[in-house]
């Protein structure tokens, strides 16, 4: 929120409004991260409320920085290791593990060879970078027509031959993008509001600008009159 306030540089300052929506007005149970950012947010701010001389008197300060996170990752501690899936490598393991002893790879080879790697380095560094996401979600990217500019771009896209090809199309086409989850997505295709730019391109476009506002972004409702983007 702290950027998306400004995110296009149009005010000196921007404004943010903190909203703590009540539990049957949205239920984050299926949001992780944002319902404990949430309650580590709240505690936060009553504690600030009772004593803002602990923090210095300013709730964006560092002490009060400090005091998030120090909750925000003490919540999450079981979580640090960043545990990856069976099915990424055929074995439980974590992230930690194969940047530091490696000890599941090095007892394996001990098996096999009847003795310990002879390399000083025994990390897995190609895997974790393959397994690692700075941002672990099932969101999938696409183009939105964000003012005259952004239905210009996917005109353009959708006119190109080979769009996979057309790279300074979609340098371009990265401000324009917003991540979706999959029930949105789903949503969105099957009232064919998004479609592959071409069949197997794999580059998804919001081609009916009725569900996308230029106040509150993309909707899962369409308003206004039906416009083809992409025909």
């Amino acid at each position: 929120a702290g950027g998306r306030c400004n995110r296009n540089g149009r005010r000196a300052r921007g404004k943010v409004l903190v909203v703590n929506p009540r539990p049957e007005d949205e239920n984050l149970d299926s949001l992780h991260d944002i319902r404990i950012g949430r309650d580590t947010a709240a505690r936060v701010f009553d504690e600030f409320a009772e004593s803002p001389e602990r923090y210095g008197g300013n709730l964006l300060g560092p002490e009060a920085m400090t005091w998030y996170y120090t909750n925000y990752f003490f919540a999450r501690a079981s979580e640090m290791s960043y545990w990856l899936p069976r099915g990424a490598l055929g074995r439980d393991d974590t992230l930690l593990n194969l940047l530091g002893h490696n000890v599941q790879v090095v007892e394996d080879y001990k098996r096999e060879h009847r003795k310990g790697p002879v390399i000083p380095l025994r990390q897995s560094f190609m895997t974790a970078a393959k397994s690692f996401k700075a941002i672990d979600t099932p969101a999938r990217g696409i183009i939105v027509p964000h003012g005259e500019a952004g239905k210009a771009l996917i005109a353009d896209l959708c006119a190109e031959y080979l769009p996979v090809q057309a790279l300074k199309l979609l340098r371009r086409a990265q401000q324009y993008s917003v991540n979706v989850m999959p029930w949105l997505l789903d949503k969105l295709l099957k009232v064919r509001a998004v479609q592959e730019i071409q069949p197997g391109c794999g580059i998804l476009v919001l081609t009916d600008p009725r569900y996308y506002s230029e106040e509150y972004g993309l909707s899962d409702t369409p308003d206004g009159l039906m416009e083809n983007l992409c025909g």
